[in-house]
Formats: C-alpha cells, structure tokens, sequence
C-alpha cells in the first residue's frame, strides 16, 4: 500500500491493479495553481470540491441502499446530457489542469 498524507489518500494493489483509497476531505487552495491544502471533510465537502459535476458522485455503502446515488450537483444529468461542466467558477483558476481533463472526459465519454 501506498500512502499519500498530505492528501488523505492511498493506493493499493487488488489483483495486480492500482484500488486509489480517498478520505471524504475538504480542500482549500492559498493561491491558484497551488496544491491544495486538504482536510478530513463529510461527504458533501468531498462532492463539493470536485472539477465537474459529472465526478462529483458517489453510491452509498449502507444497508439498505447499497449502490444508491448520491449526486447532489446533478452529475447523473449531466452524464445524460453529454454535458461537462464544471462545478465553480473559481474551478479552472484553483488547478488549471482541469481543463485538460474536461477535454479528456469529452473525448472518452463521446460527448
């Protein structure tokens, strides 16, 4: 297993393929482009800092609802759509990688 501290992750390996491990945390970046500074947060804080809609969805864990959707900022809609949008306006200033990504997520869901 590997683990990463500052970011309240760990990689391990489950039948020879990398499982990446997260901690429902919170994020804050001092200045943009700046790794963020991260901290043990809920579930809705983990959501709420993703890059886009479309990856800010989780499915439960608890009996009784085990694989339902929790998708506070209508991901599941957008994915339907063939939309990518970003979460907050602030998105692409905080890291601006994302925008490589949201391109990546067009190419590879045929939006």
């Amino acid at each position: 297993m590997l683990v990463h501290p500052a970011f309240l992750t760990a990689t391990v390996d489950v039948d020879g393929r990398p499982l990446d491990l997260v901690t429902a945390r919170a994020e804050a970046y001092p200045h943009p482009g700046s790794l963020p500074v991260v901290r043990a947060g809920a579930l809705a804080d983990d959501l709420a800092r993703r890059d886009f809609a479309l990856n800010a969805i989780a499915a439960s864990l608890a009996p009784g609802a085990l694989g339902a959707l929790v998708d506070p900022h209508g991901g599941a809609a957008d994915i339907r759509a063939g939309v990518v949008r970003a979460l907050h306006a602030g998105s692409f200033t905080d890291d601006a990688t994302r925008i490589v990504r949201g391109a990546r997520y067009v190419a590879r869901l045929g939006f």
